[in-house]
């Protein structure tokens, strides 16, 4: 089976470079990236909106994304909670320089982490989720979906694509947390995983050579 991951399109979260949260509103940019995803998973991945199982998160931008494609397919995504984004707990909703001001050495370690500079349990961020509980939700609604046949489709934000990556690494119910790598998800970014003869596998992350203006604002 084939999942298809859809970073939601450009939003004012990405130009303001806020930190997890309830999401902001898409841009026209954004708007404008939809129709080229769409057109890329019809015609280079052969995906049938029609036929697909369709899901995506509650976040803002996450949910417009989705109400675009369904308004040009005519079709409908089911909002899935499992794969909403981490709680960033006191970092929720804070730009990069809110952060800093209020939460110095949280801000900075994540900072550090996204870089790859420290492990992920090397810091720890007051009222956010834990990354096993994290982990684990995510983990348990992927590991629902990979004997269906039908392809999947699922738009949300970049902390989900980052734990789906590191499920399709191993396939494990535990997160092995001094091995969770940060990847790279660019907004309207796509990213396919397969699931074949039990075995998983990464077939690309972070796909954006189909668009006609590259991301203003790429994952860093």
């Amino acid at each position: 089976m084939n999942i298809f991951f859809i970073r939601h399109a450009e939003s004012l979260k990405s130009v303001q470079n806020r930190h997890g949260g309830r999401g902001l509103p898409v841009t026209k940019q954004g708007e404008f990236d939809i129709a080229e995803i769409i057109f890329f998973l019809e015609n280079e991945e052969n995906v049938r909106f029609d036929k697909a199982l369709l899901f995506c998160s509650d976040r803002i931008q996450v949910v417009e994304t989705a109400k675009i494609i369904e308004s040009l397919k005519q079709i409908s995504f089911q909002i899935e909670n499992a794969i909403r984004n981490i709680s960033l707990g006191v970092l929720d909703g804070l730009s990069d320089e809110e952060a800093l001001l209020k939460y110095p050495s949280e801000a900075i370690n994540l900072a550090k982490w996204r870089k790859g500079l420290i492990n992920i349990d090397d810091f720890t961020i007051p009222n956010a989720e834990t990354m096993e509980e994290f982990y684990r939700r995510i983990f348990l609604f992927i590991s629902s979906l990979v004997r269906q046949e039908k392809d999947v489709v699922l738009i949300g934000t970049r902390s989900v694509g980052v734990a789906i990556a590191n499920i399709f690494n191993n396939f494990n119910s535990e997160i092995e947390i001094n091995n969770y790598r940060r990847y790279k998800f660019d907004p309207a970014s796509i990213s396919k995983f397969l699931y074949i003869e039990n075995t998983p596998k990464l077939e690309y992350i972070n796909r954006t050579d189909f668009l006609s203006v590259k991301p203003k604002y790429p994952d860093e």
